[in-house]
């Protein structure tokens, strides 16, 4: 399996979102209020390479967990 590569992640979710192309509009309308010095990517937690990525594979789904830690919404 290719390893993850945090900075295409990120300069691809920018790119979109920069020319007005991202899949969740209310992130996109979000973006086009408050501009990209609103916003920051960041890694927020490390899971061991032997583990399952995706719920799917047999992996927690910890995505709720950090929406309600940072008071975020789902895309």
């Amino acid at each position: 399996m290719r390893p993850i590569d945090l900075a295409t992640i990120h300069n691809r979710i920018w790119f979109a979102l920069d020319h007005g192309g991202h899949r969740a509009p209310g992130l996109q309308a979000a973006w086009n209020a408050h501009g990209a010095a609103s916003y920051r990517f960041e890694e927020l937690e490390r899971i061991d390479p032997d583990q399952p990525l995706c719920p799917r594979q047999g992996a927690p789904d910890r995505s709720g967990q950090w929406r309600t830690e940072l008071h975020a919404a789902a895309l």
